[in-house]
């Protein structure tokens, strides 16, 4: 085993590069739309760090309806008039502290429906909304239509048809909306993509991915315990799965076909907690993968592409590993006169950083697409591809695990796939 030098793509950037701070005054703006402010969000954390070139300007505290207590209440302090308004500020103000954003203290603070309006009415470029997905559609369609950018925090994934509503009306308005789970993959993982897109690496035929997550490293994924409905861990922890195979087979020119799952554990509370799915995609590709929740081995992460001659893995395509710093390999394969089968005949390996926080780099690119978007809209541009690309992928993610959703909703037999509809953005 040694060292990849010569196979590298060579469009292969450091992940520092071009990574300085923007002009405060240029900063985006962004708003926060909160169902309540039970908890820090981590990826609020990061906008305070000067290279997401970000902002936060305002937070709306939404009055929670009865049916979505906040912390087993009936009412949430933040937004009860009858708690006074100084207190109500102190415990918002406490909630942006938690979540460390340095200029809590110039943060516009609104509630209610009310003060959304308010927040929609201000010159902001952009809302990160974080309500229950039933209730999203209520916040972002508005948004929208006020000339707002939209990212959602939307765990669940599979909420297809309020998503490609939204969707086509963001680029109705020239505007971008988007959900935050398309912008967890690191540096390394978007270098491990180049090295398995390079057309040396030849044509990618399998994607094997296994996902196993140690309960004490639930809170990584977003999973609490108990389990809560949403929480099954095709939903949580297949979505990383099917969203790495889709960026990569997308950009080769493949869509989902089928999809099924081959076998299934549930919980006592009867979320699944162990899965084995398969999804088809056009060319004879294929994607195979393996989702837990283990309360007793460590967590394990793997992810290994194959094409006929070579075949690359990485151990660290959700998680970043602990030390930012992690090996991943190219194998290269050769028939066997004798017998007749592929061996491994050489392999070499590849130190990459992780980089800034994916957090971090959500917001930045965030930022840059939302940009692009103001400048030039949705027409076919170079400056605008990504969008494009983001906006494909988001929709195939959602269709491919709403499919398999629907494998478990009507007990389909593991032997039976069931197809996945063509979705896609011009």
């Amino acid at each position: 085993m040694h060292r990849i030098g010569s196979r590298v793509n060579p469009q292969m950037a450091s992940p520092m590069a071009c990574l300085a701070p923007t002009d405060p005054r240029k900063l985006f703006r962004i708003g926060l739309v909160l169902f309540d402010i039970s908890s820090p969000d981590r990826a609020v954390a990061a906008i305070s760090n000067p290279v997401s070139n970000c902002i936060i300007t305002s937070l709306v505290v939404l009055n929670p309806d009865d049916s979505h207590p906040s912390n087993g209440d009936e009412t949430n302090r933040a937004t009860d008039p009858e708690v006074p308004l100084p207190e109500r500020e102190s415990e918002s103000k406490a909630w942006l502290e938690r979540c460390n954003i340095v200029n809590g203290d110039s943060v516009a603070l609104e509630y209610g429906s009310e003060g959304f309006q308010h927040v929609l009415d201000s010159d902001i470029h952009a809302l990160y909304i974080i309500v229950p997905t039933d209730q999203q559609r209520e916040y972002v369609l508005p948004a929208i239509k006020a000339g707002k950018h939209v990212l959602l925090n939307d765990p669940e994934s599979t909420s297809y048809d309020d998503f490609f509503e939204q969707l086509n009306d963001a680029r109705q308005n020239n505007k971008l909306v988007q959900f935050s789970t398309m912008f967890v993959h690191h540096h390394r993982v978007k270098t491990f993509l180049d090295c398995v897109l390079y057309e040396k690496f030849g044509k990618i035929e399998t994607i094997n991915a296994m996902l196993s997550v140690n309960y004490s490293d639930l809170h990584k994924v977003g999973v609490t315990l108990p389990l809560e409905a949403g929480q099954g861990c095709i939903r949580r922890l297949g979505r990383f799965c099917v969203l790495i195979s889709a960026l990569m087979l997308t950009r080769l020119g493949s869509r989902p076909v089928s999809a099924r799952v081959k076998a299934i554990e549930y919980s006592e509370a009867g979320q699944p907690v162990s899965a084995d799915c398969a999804v088809h995609f056009t060319e004879n590709r294929i994607l195979n993968f393996h989702v837990s929740y283990d309360a007793n081995s460590p967590t394990r992460q793997v992810l290994e592409v194959r094409s006929r001659d070579r075949y690359a893995t990485m151990t660290d395509f959700v998680i970043p590993h602990p030390d930012g710093l992690a090996t991943y390999r190219i194998y290269d394969k050769e028939m066997n006169k004798m017998t007749g089968k592929l061996e491994v005949v050489r392999g070499e390996a590849l130190d990459v950083p992780s980089g800034p926080p994916q957090d971090v780099m959500m917001w930045r690119r965030f930022c840059d697409l939302c940009r692009n978007i103001d400048s030039l809209g949705w027409q076919n541009n170079p400056a605008t591809a990504g969008a494009r690309e983001l906006a494909n992928v988001a929709l195939q993610t959602k269709r491919i695990l709403s499919t398999l959703e629907t494998c478990l909703q009507h007990g389909v037999s593991h032997k039976d796939s069931v197809p996945v509809h063509a979705c896609s953005v011009e």
